[in-house]
């Protein structure tokens, strides 16, 4: 989530998918530093209701002490909507698959817009993620740059 709203992504995300939803647990994690423009966005793309905050129960995940509360909620809530999730953290994807829940990273999205015609290029997006800190290895740069014919 941090991600696109690093991007301010989340009008290309609502052209991909009908309602974007979060966890109380992940709205209240992007909102703990008010002064990141991260916080700044997500909040606004609440207000406009881009983005749906919704309660979820995590008594069944409890047990993972490995994960924190952002992506123990998601997959919860993944698992209550019966949806995909969008997360990137390696431990957290592993997880998710394992309750059977299919998983989308940032760079995933990039190409799904690319190939919906949301965006023309993923090259700036990509530069603009690491630019702001986010970690992609130059493997993966190359590889997505291939896929997206870049």
């Amino acid at each position: 989530m941090c991600a696109f709203s690093h991007l301010d992504w989340f009008i290309h995300l609502r052209k991909l998918f009908s309602k974007i939803h979060i966890s109380q647990q992940v709205f209240e994690e992007s909102q703990f530093e008010q002064n990141k423009p991260g916080a700044r966005t997500i909040a606004n793309a609440v207000q406009q209701k881009t983005i749906i905050i919704t309660p979820i129960e995590l008594s069944e995940f409890e047990n993972n002490s490995t994960l924190g509360l952002g992506e123990l909620s998601s997959i919860a809530l993944a698992k209550k909507i019966n949806s995909a999730v969008l997360m990137d953290d390696k431990l957290a994807r592993q997880y998710a698959r394992h309750q059977k829940i299919a998983v989308i990273g940032t760079a995933g999205m990039l190409i799904l817009a690319k190939r919906a015609g949301i965006i023309k290029h993923i090259s700036p997006s990509l530069t603009l993620l690491h630019n702001e800190g986010y970690y992609l290895s130059s493997a993966l740069i190359k590889h997505l740059k291939y896929i997206a014919n870049e």
